[in-house]
């Protein structure tokens, strides 16, 4: 999961910075899954989503 010494990942602390561009095309993809109804525990999936790119996966869980 994500590093804790950067503190806990969240959706506005991964834009932060981010083009402006990049940002629309987000808040574009909420909306259209919005859309299609109610949802919940997407920042969530989208955390652990972000630590599996990270690497998250190939660590180990002892």
């Amino acid at each position: 999961m994500p590093d804790a010494s950067r503190g806990e990942w969240t959706v506005e602390r991964h834009l932060a910075g981010k083009p402006p561009q990049v940002v629309a095309l987000f808040q574009r993809f909420i909306d259209i899954a919005e859309g299609c109804g109610p949802f919940t525990e997407f920042a969530g999936w989208v955390a652990e989503a972000y630590a599996v790119g990270a690497g998250a996966h190939l660590t180990s869980r002892s």
